[in-house]
């Protein structure tokens, strides 16, 4: 094949997934003119019980807890800023958000109700699990929270990693916290991070979930460039996660079993359609997405609090304006797809629009590509062919003859 024949064969295998119209301007403002509502990350504590071997956040002797002035304030910001939007989703996260008396979240649903009349507001707890308690769930039930725990697969890959101050593996507390939540019909989701274990043993992880029936989704651990501090034997690489992540969409699209799984539900849905979902692949995401920390430190995502660098403002002591226009703001919102020269005549740019500023901040280079391209590109490359198999199956399979001798009332009839 000639070079010529080879460029017309590679676009006419691009072609049904490219972004139109294919132009700057117009990716550009489809990013921005998203519909979904905005993500409100807020830490009312940077306190756990557990000490996970791969835990980013720094465990102190001393621990902050969000005032009432913190949470006001917070939402405050959001009302005076957001007011066009009038969609809120709250992710309460931390540390360990439970750590929190119930009190706290009672005292947030009051003024999300006092700042936020007539918004849509939606509320989502990302937990342990080994705090929960009948109370909690009632509360979140009545409330319409969503909870969201950390389950690293079965007993043993879990307890490898997520322990209590004395060792003690905590898988057994977080089954006891899904069986009180399914005792209130509330739905549970779960994360599960992937470590090099957790990528080696991606199948047990899978059938692990599915007999839970949890929906859940993969966060891969990266190795900070430069922190000496972290271990490297918790990251995965672009290869492991590759692998890992093939082998899991195969069983996960050959199951019969209606497991939600991110990222896959978002890859195919950027495939086949115009609107970009999913906080790595949005490309625009830092612009749908901010965080509080518990002294009222504002950043650009929840993975960068902390960070001074990233400190945007705080909500004490900075309006809201001053907070949105702070220099690296605009800066990191430049780190869109568009700006990134490795993106640029990439096939799948369309998809994953450049992945996450944080995995490539995390690697040396805000600016760069997300650490995960590689693996990322293979992994685009099996989903779509496996549609495209499916769908060539479908098409070729002769659809049943009709049935006679009667109208068809859209009423279920007898079998036989």
């Amino acid at each position: 094949m000639n070079a010529d024949a080879a460029r017309q064969a590679e676009v006419a295998r691009t072609a049904p997934f490219q972004a139109s119209p294919n132009d700057v301007a117009a990716i550009a403002n489809r990013i921005a003119c998203s519909d979904h509502p905005f993500a409100v990350i807020m830490k009312p504590t940077d306190k756990c019980n557990l000490r996970c071997g791969y835990c980013y956040v720094p465990h102190r002797g001393h621990h902050l807890r969000m005032t009432r002035d913190v949470l006001k304030a917070s939402m405050s910001m959001l009302s005076a800023m957001l007011g066009w939007r009038r969609q809120l989703h709250f992710i309460w996260h931390g540390g360990e958000p439970l750590a929190m008396p119930l009190s706290f979240f009672e005292e947030a649903v009051a003024l999300q109700r006092e700042l936020f009349p007539g918004w849509f507001i939606d509320n989502c707890v990302q937990t342990n699990g080994t705090l929960l308690t009948p109370e909690h769930v009632a509360f979140f039930a009545d409330r319409g929270f969503s909870v969201s725990l950390s389950i690293d697969g079965p007993a043993d890959l879990h307890d490898k990693n997520r322990t209590f101050a004395n060792g003690r593996g905590s898988y057994r507390r977080v089954l006891e916290a899904v069986s009180l939540l399914r005792e209130r019909n509330q739905a549970v989701g779960a994360v599960v991070v992937m470590t090099p274990d957790i990528a080696a043993n991606i199948e047990r992880v899978y059938r692990t979930m599915r007999e839970l029936r949890i929906n859940f989704r993969i966060n891969p651990v990266i190795q900070i460039a430069g922190d000496r501090s972290a271990s490297p034997r918790y990251a995965v690489t672009p290869d492991d996660y590759a692998q890992a992540m093939i082998a899991l969409f195969d069983l996960w699209f050959e199951d019969d079993v209606p497991l939600h799984v991110d990222p896959f539900n978002l890859i195919v849905g950027n495939m086949i359609s115009d609107t970009v979902w999913g906080c790595d692949y949005h490309g625009g995401c830092l612009r749908d997405v901010i965080c509080v920390d518990p002294d009222g430190g504002v950043y650009p995502c929840g993975q960068l609090a902390g960070r001074p660098e990233f400190r945007l403002g705080n909500v004490l002591k900075d309006d809201a304006p001053a907070i949105f226009a702070a220099p690296m703001y605009a800066r990191l919102l430049d780190r869109r797809h568009l700006g990134i020269a490795a993106c640029e005549g990439c096939h799948h740019r369309r998809i994953c629009n450049g992945g996450c500023p944080v995995a490539a901040y995390m690697r040396g280079d805000m600016l760069g590509r997300d650490y995960f391209c590689e693996g990322r590109h293979r992994l685009f490359d099996h989903i779509r062919r496996r549609i495209e198999e499916d769908v060539a199956r479908q098409a070729a399979t002769p659809l049943p003859a009709p049935r006679t001798g009667g109208q068809c009332d859209g009423r279920p009839r007898p079998a036989g």
